[in-house]
Parts: C-alpha cells; structure tokens; sequence
C-alpha cells in the first residue's frame, strides 16, 4: 500500500505542473482498502493519540502521513490510514480528532474529507479551520469480535477500527504559490481520542478574564487547554508559571484553579494532561496533591505523558458552583539544579488540558 501512495505521489507531482491540478484533485478514487500485515496495537478508549513529536500515532499510522512535526502531522497525498484494535461496547463511541487544512482562498476555501470506517461511509467533513471534527461510531461496528481476530488471545477482546481519510483536494504547496513545500497536503493533525458518552464540547477561546470577584464560568465536557493565550487563562489564580505552546507548569506554590459550574451533587471526574518535571535516577516521579475545595480528592505520581484521573465526590461542589481546584507538587525543582539545563525556576507538572465530567461518563 505504501507503494501504491509513492507512485500515486510521484505521478501527481509531474501532473500537477499544469494548470488543471490544483482542483482536479477531486476526480481521484478513493484509495484501494489496506490489505498488508495491520499493527496489532492496542487502543483504550479514552486515550488522547498525539501526532507531534514525542507522541504516539506511529502506532495506529498505516499510510498517506508525511514526518512528525512539533505539534502535529500532515497528511500526504490524497488518502491516509489509521488502524486500531479497541475494545467491544455496546454502546456508540465518538470519535475526535482535531484537525488544521491546507487552504488557498478564493479558489480553495474548504478541504473536504471523506471518512470511512471498516469500509463503510461514516462521516464527510469540510475542514475550513482548525478545530475538532467528530462522528459517532455506531455500537454495532464495535460490539461483535471479528473472526480474524480469534486466534489471537492478546486481542480477545478487541475489535478492529479501520479509518480512511479522503482529501480529494489535497494540494502541492510548490504548485499553488503559497510555499516551497512539494508534499500533496490535505489536513494537519494534533490529536485525537474515541470516547464513550456525550460528545467533545468546544473550548472557550474568548481569553477575556472575569472581572475582580467574578468567576469565569465552566460547562461539564468542555476543555480546558493550557498553551500560551488559550482558554486556561481564565481560569488560573495563582501558583502558575507563564503559558508556554501546548502546555503551562506549576511551581512549588499550590497552584489554583477556580471554576463558576451549576450547582451539582453528583461525583465528576476531573481528568488532566500532564507529565512531572522528573530526572531518573535522582527524581523519578513528582508527587502531587489534589485538592477540590480545599478536600484532597488525589495523590498522583506523576511521571510520563499521560491523563490523571480523580473523582470528585458529590457534596463538594457548594450550592454556589464555585469550584477551586489545587495542584501542590512539593518536590518542584528547577532543571538547572537537576543538570538538565538553565532554567532556574521551579517546576512541578506540565498541564497540558483538563476536563471536568460526570464521574460515570
């Protein structure tokens, strides 16, 4: 399959020299469906997939994706891949993924995306900006054990999810004048995650911060992003170090979030994106406190990449729906006194993005 792609590739950059390419991608067939050895690795639902470096979509890629950048991958050519093998429900399962196009107003305004899953036309997307796009998985594509898959016990309960992209509109850079890039790119990728329950709510991206005494209000599901001038600006009180892209630290101080939430008595789940500023062998962890209104909910040992999960009990959230979460990570200490670098400040965790939910979810 991957060959099919460098040829198809490589016909189209010598085709695209004229004219007609740069909207005749359209006329393009939908890539032949992938018929090699598939990657059999696992997928827990839940589980935010990143396509930056240091992330791990290499495990779920199987064609039509450029290198890894910083923050995300492109997809190259007019059609990609991805293959996991997650768990059976029997109930439908939202799929996330948030993606960026390659435009060129006014001729291209839009990148259209076509989605099948297992074969099957599940979703049609028009990409015009960045943000998150989603579809549901009806239950029954995940809910019956494939036959191919019962001779592998490490994979007893797992299904497989094959996804196609296709970007009949992809375009060569190079060709249309806006940069000397010569791969065939459709959409960018950051991240994405399959979740059971309610669907994916967009941040706030509106960074202007309540007014002295105001509380800045909080919608269960939403998500809360932590990069420089995102929507985590409104909601941080104290203990913070400066926004940095994707991602902001704690010090040694607690540090404070406060939330303005309808009044609610039920448990949520608070789940956070985070790492420890750790160095194996003399630090291998960063041991962190939660607390929700002043009620420790959490201990974590923080150490890779992951989301950190704590329960919030009902009864701790008051009658007004002020919600004041702490993050105390007492063994905060600056890279340059572990012998990593320079910077002298003192670092905890790095919060990348928390969601607040119905604990049951």
């Amino acid at each position: 399959m991957s060959a099919w792609l460098s040829n198809r590739g490589r016909n189209a950059a010598i085709s695209g020299l004229t004219a007609v390419l740069f909207l005749g991608g359209c006329n393009y067939e939908m890539p032949p469906p992938y018929t090699g050895e598939p990657h059999f690795h696992l997928y827990a639902l839940n589980e935010k997939v990143r396509f930056g470096l240091g992330g791990d979509s290499h495990r779920f890629k199987l064609h039509g994706w450029s290198h890894t950048e910083p923050d995300f991958t492109w997809t190259d050519g007019v059609g990609a891949s991805l293959i996991f093998f997650a768990p059976r429900t029997d109930r439908d399962v939202t799929f996330e993924m948030r993606l960026s196009p390659c435009l060129h107003p006014p001729e291209l305004p839009v990148q259209p995306v076509q989605v099948t899953l297992n074969g099957r036309r599940v979703a049609t997307w028009e990409v015009t900006e960045e943000k998150v796009y989603t579809l549901t998985i009806p239950h029954d594509f995940i809910a019956a054990r494939p036959r191919a898959l019962r001779g592998r016990p490490n994979l007893r309960d797992s299904v497989v999810l094959l996804f196609d992209f296709f970007i009949p509109k992809a375009q060569f850079p190079a060709l249309i004048g806006t940069g000397p890039d010569w791969r065939r790119l459709g959409v960018r990728c950051s991240d994405l995650t399959m979740r059971e329950g309610a669907k994916y709510v967009e941040p706030n991206r509106i960074l202007k911060k309540p007014r002295e005494g105001e509380v800045a209000p909080y919608s269960l599901g939403s998500l809360v992003l932590f990069g420089g001038r995102q929507n985590g600006e409104l909601y941080k009180v104290s203990g913070w170090n400066g926004g940095e892209p994707g991602f902001t630290w704690t010090g040694k101080d607690p540090a404070v979030l406060k939330f303005k939430l309808e009044p609610i008595n039920r448990p949520l789940a608070l789940k956070l994106v985070t790492n420890g500023n750790t160095h194996p062998p003399s630090l291998l962890v960063q041991p962190t406190q939660v607390y929700a209104n002043g009620r420790q909910i959490a201990e974590w040992q923080v150490d890779v990449l992951a989301e950190y999960i704590a329960e919030i009990p009902a009864g701790v959230l008051g009658p007004d729906g002020i919600l004041t979460l702490e993050f105390v990570s007492k063994n905060a200490t600056s890279p340059r006194e572990l012998g990593v670098n320079t910077d002298s400040r003192l670092l905890g965790i790095a919060c990348y993005e928390l969601i607040l939910t119905d604990a049951e979810e």
